[in-house]
């Protein structure tokens, strides 16, 4: 899609509306964002995500507060993670392994299961490869659209008691 190069001075109602790509608008509506729907629509309590319903422990509060006035850490961290976790995650995960960890080619940090496996999907998936990835099911559920957005193929195999 072409964007217009003078959109801010065009009305609203001329501005081009951004479309997903079809790789993502196949994906539809993932389980938190239907149950939040569902719980905003009925007032309910949303149990589903882990809301927090009572303040962080006082030791978090000064740790943040310390970092704030500290000012080394007001830029990005670098895209795999600073240099100091990921050593000391290395150190740990050596330890509980029992080998060697290479900090610069084997760890990289991400805020979470779902940011890291939708790394991992994109830097290994190629589009119109037919590259499968094996799911176990029951799976988190926003694993079939990073699946399907990064060019893979999911495949389930279900777990038995």
């Amino acid at each position: 899609m072409t964007l217009s190069t003078n959109a801010a001075s065009e009305p609203k109602s001329h501005r081009p509306t951004p479309v997903p790509s079809p790789q993502y608008a196949s994906t539809g509506l993932d389980v938190w964002t239907m149950m939040n729907q569902v719980a905003a629509s009925v007032n309910a309590v949303n149990l589903g995500q882990g809301y927090m319903s009572y303040p962080p422990k006082e030791f978090i509060k000064r740790a943040a507060q310390e970092a704030l006035v500290e000012n080394t850490h007001n830029q990005y961290a670098p895209p795999r993670g600073r240099p100091g976790l990921l050593e000391q995650v290395g150190i740990h995960f050596a330890n509980r392994l029992a080998r060697p960890i290479d900090p610069s080619s084997e760890l990289s940090i991400h805020a979470g299961a779902n940011e890291a496996l939708l790394s991992v999907f994109t830097a290994f998936l190629e589009h119109g490869k037919g590259q499968e990835v094996i799911l176990m099911e029951p799976a988190f559920d926003q694993y079939t659209p990073n699946i399907i957005m990064s060019g893979g193929k999911p495949v389930y195999v279900p777990l038995r008691v």
